[in-house]
């Protein structure tokens, strides 16, 4: 996913999941959210489970990403070659990894369908 596409996935950690249930949905969508800080690292990312998990614990559409997100996802350098990334998809199927700089911020998201 290009530079300026990824950036419409981002949400810092105070939106809420009714906004990333918005994004995610919205042609062009991933399926997923990147939920970074104001310095663009990743502090997690919000994919339809975890929406889905979040409802059932009782927390509302207003509540804030931080409360639902996956702290600790699977992520990719974004220097790796291609090849590199079609392996670590084969090694670990999903439909799409964040792709992060050495500081930990969000450079582009890798989909499995471009792999």
């Amino acid at each position: 996913m290009s530079a300026v596409e990824y950036r419409r996935l981002v949400l810092p950690p105070t939106s809420t999941v009714r906004r990333a249930i918005e994004v995610m949905t919205r042609p062009g969508g991933a399926g997923m959210v990147l939920v970074a800080g104001a310095n663009g690292r990743l502090l997690g990312v919000v994919v339809d489970s975890d929406i889905r998990k979040s409802i059932l614990r009782g927390l509302d559409l207003d509540a804030p990403l931080n409360r639902v997100m996956n702290p600790k996802p699977a992520t990719l350098r974004d220097d790796l070659a291609r090849e590199e990334i079609a392996v670590a998809f084969r090694r670990d199927p999903r439909a799409c990894m964040p792709l992060l700089d050495a500081k930990g911020r969000v450079r582009g998201l890798a989909q499995l369908t471009q792999y």
